[in-house]
């Protein structure tokens, strides 16, 4: 089965927070009378909910880099070229592409190897993500 989870940094601390996600257009005291001058995403994990910044928030791809980590979309994953460093590394992110309603990955520096998900699962490494280490997508 697949595994439905989040991510997003708390408004509060900036800390990143893991579990399910609930989007309303209510003001957090309750107080709904213009409910559509604030829009707030909050994310829950068992009792507990935290506000985060709806510009941070990732979904798990249900993949895993070759550390094991959860690969989620906004991770920016290199590939290297191999052992011997004949080519340059690849290096993308990974984002949901809404026309064909599948994640897919943005080539940010390309080594010669196909930069898809499955590589990144088999080969990649997360380096970064795009709320962190914007610099990364310069590269």
């Amino acid at each position: 089965m697949r595994d439905i989870l989040f991510r997003g940094k708390r408004i509060d601390n900036g800390e990143w927070e893991y579990g399910y996600i609930v989007h309303t257009g209510d003001f957090p005291n309750g107080d709904c009378r213009d409910e559509h001058l604030l829009d707030f995403w909050v994310i829950t994990n068992g009792y507990t909910q935290h506000e985060i910044n709806p510009d941070t928030v990732g979904q798990f791809t249900s993949l895993f880099d070759k550390h094991i980590k959860k690969i989620f979309e906004g991770d920016i994953v290199k590939i290297e070229s191999n052992e011997y460093g004949e080519r340059e590394p690849s290096i993308f992110y990974v984002y949901w592409n809404e026309p064909e309603a599948c994640f897919s990955t943005k080539i940010i520096q390309d080594g010669g190897y196909v930069s898809d998900l499955e590589n990144a699962m088999i080969a990649g490494e997360i380096i970064g993500n795009i709320c962190d280490n914007p610099e990364l997508l310069e590269v």
